[in-house]
């Protein structure tokens, strides 16, 4: 007999938080599961925790293979599955025993495409449990409970905060009439892979309880490493990937201006969070693309109505060096500080401006 769920785990040298992540999923409440570890070429002893927990449950199957990254991973076990529903699962998190039986039951009494559930943080600095969730019930239009079913049209915020595919429980024929995989090669490999299912969808379901623990700040992490590391540069060919996608899948008009905020917003998040000395020449590039947007088919007395417009016009108008002084002295949201200087702007132009209005 086939199982319900597959659960695909993709593992990279994290032998000392694998059992947690193991012992939440063989303890399950609900049991007709398979667990498809997809061992990403690990250097330490993650490959002898797999196998020494498969030997003690036949409901685990350990693949091997040569290092592709996350993505690569993620499609192996997504070939694996047999199961009629997957979860896709990073092998560092761990989540709560009734998490299968919970997300399960919602499908199957509303032929769900997919059922989201919520997250919780787990701080591996401070060993501790710390606000916040992937998402905001309050962004949901029209939610009454866990059987309301929804599209993205639904949702004041499609594009920001949950782009993970972690937090998801997805019927499996709907990824396979999608044809749907992840980027290889690249990192923010969720990205793509959540907004394009997440916009095909037409039974949506949320479930508003924080069943998995996403584990941060842990040393040698993906994020951890990120800023220091030329792969911050792989957020363009994903933002580009996005927008190809929702031009495929003719959803262009109806999205652009969510996209051009999108675009902006997430470009100027990693160019703050790169190093100082990636900067100027992530700057440089971020500039270029926001040009693009000229060839586009916007009306940019629409685009000045998005919030934080200023993402855009900062960028245009200044170098990379005013640019980060202006996101550093202004982009306060809780004291908005932008709003305070604002008799000040032209001074403020004035002073920092080098080149306003020209490229580079």
């Amino acid at each position: 007999m086939n199982p319900e769920i597959s659960i695909v785990v993709s593992v990279y040298n994290v032998e000392k938080y694998l059992p947690r992540c193991l012992d939440s999923l063989i303890n399950q409440t609900f049991k007709e599961i398979e667990i498809i570890c997809v061992n990403d070429g690990s250097t330490d002893g993650s490959l002898a925790v797999l196998r020494k927990y498969a030997e003690k449950d036949d409901r685990i199957k350990v693949v091997n293979q040569t290092n592709k990254g996350v993505a690569g991973a993620r499609n192996r076990g997504l070939v694996e599955a047999v199961g009629k529903y997957i979860l896709i699962f990073d092998a560092d998190d761990w989540v709560d025993l009734n998490l299968c039986k919970k997300v399960y039951d919602i499908a199957e009494a509303n032929n769900s495409d997919i059922v989201m559930f919520n997250v919780a943080f787990y701080d591996q600095k401070k060993m501790a449990i710390t606000k916040g969730h992937f998402f905001s019930i309050k962004h949901w239009r029209n939610h009454n409970d866990e059987n309301t079913l929804h599209t993205f049209r639904d949702c004041k915020a499609i594009f920001y905060g949950n782009l993970s595919c972690a937090n998801k429980l997805y019927r499996k024929s709907f990824l396979d009439d999608l044809g749907v995989k992840f980027i290889e090669g690249t990192r923010f490999e969720d990205h793509p892979f959540h907004l394009e299912t997440m916009f095909m969808a037409r039974r949506i379901n949320i479930l508003d309880e924080q069943l998995y623990y996403y584990r941060q700040n842990r040393k040698n992490s993906m994020m951890t490493t990120l800023l220091t590391t030329k792969v911050i540069y792989d957020i363009f060919g994903v933002v580009d990937a996005i927008e190809e996608m929702i031009e495929r899948r003719k959803l262009w008009d109806e999205l652009k201006y969510a996209f051009f905020q999108f675009k902006c917003e997430a470009l100027v998040h990693y160019y703050m969070r790169a190093s100082i000395f990636t900067r100027p020449k992530f700057y440089k590039k971020m500039k270029e693309e926001f040009y693009k947007f000229y060839d586009k088919d916007y009306d940019f007395n629409i685009c000045k109505t998005i919030p934080k417009y200023y993402h855009f016009t900062d960028v245009i108008n200044y170098n990379w060096f005013t640019c980060m002084v202006l996101k550093l002295l202004l982009d306060n949201e809780k004291y908005n500080m932008r709003k305070k200087v604002e008799p000040y702007k032209k001074l403020l132009e004035d002073v920092l401006k080098d080149g306003y209005g020209q490229r580079g």
